[in-house]
């Protein structure tokens, strides 16, 4: 990973790549629309969930727990959220089949509601599914479902053959607990871009060069450094919210968070004090 990062630097003399990542973004938006009170509970304490989830799986204090382990606690709470299951997160990480229940188990005992809205969202697309008049390729009639994100963007789940119920048509369960959650922090990202994009469009000193995820990426000349910093904060954070606030009527559990790093290549970058700017 790193010697590829190390081809991209900035393109000019002694300027800067600076990265901003929105901070527990997607579960942020599944505490909101899960409306999980233990969930909201646990992200207000401040305290960082992935690091958590791995003191649980290893059976380690919080202050204890390496890097490896959170990226791995990381990606099966991801895994979990949109619909994987134990056989599945037990081959694709390499861990034994009951520490991939286990961690389901403990996720779900902790974040009941979390489990009751995907139950909720299954049972809505199952209740107002209808026929589209296709065939699938094993003659079955072809459904689907079309329901609005508290944004307005509109999902479609179209069933599938055999793959999950052997013989009937189904829903992707993946489908239905991934793209209302992903949806909206992609509107997130969106709002956020284009009032970035607002701030910096004419400024030939910055521009916007990436964007991955809940990530945005700009180079900018040394001197524009602090500017930079702050146009990503502005954008990501006050200006985001604002919108959501005053366009959807939507407010967050917790307020949206970024970290700020910069360097001359995006393999050598450090954190910015995005306090102090």
């Amino acid at each position: 990973m790193s010697s590829i990062r190390e081809c991209f630097k900035s393109r000019r003399e002694l300027g800067k790549l600076v990265e901003a990542d929105y901070s527990q973004l997607e579960i942020n938006v599944l505490a909101l629309l899960s409306e999980d009170e233990m969930l909201i509970k646990d992200l207000k304490s401040g305290r960082d969930l992935h690091t958590m989830r791995a003191s649980e799986l290893y059976n380690v204090k919080e202050y204890d727990v390496t890097p490896k382990q959170r990226r791995l606690a990381k990606t099966l709470s991801f895994q979990l959220q949109y619909g994987a299951g134990a056989t599945t997160m037990a081959h694709i990480n390499k861990i034994p089949h009951q520490v991939a229940k286990d961690f389901i188990y403990n996720f779900f005992d902790r974040y009941e509601d979390v489990y009751n809205w995907h139950g909720d969202l299954r049972s809505h697309v199952d209740t107002y599914c209808e026929s589209e008049g296709e065939r699938t390729p094993m003659g079955l009639p072809r459904y689907q479902c079309e329901m609005r994100t508290i944004t307005g963007r509109k999902l479609v789940f179209k069933d599938y053959d055999s793959k999950y119920t052997k013989g009937e048509t189904a829903f992707s369960p993946t489908e239905i607990k991934n793209y209302p959650v992903q949806s909206v922090a992609t509107d997130i990202m969106k709002i956020a871009l284009g009032a970035l994009a607002y701030k910096v469009w004419f400024d030939t000193d910055m521009c916007i060069i990436n964007t991955i995820h809940d990530n945005i990426m700009l180079d900018v000349v040394e001197e524009q450094h602090t500017n930079a910093c702050k146009a990503l904060k502005w954008a990501m954070v006050d200006r985001t919210t604002q919108i959501l606030k005053s366009r959807y009527d939507i407010e967050l559990p917790v307020p949206l968070e970024i970290e700020i790093k910069s360097g001359g290549s995006w393999d050598c970058m450090e954190k910015v004090d995005i306090h102090n700017i």
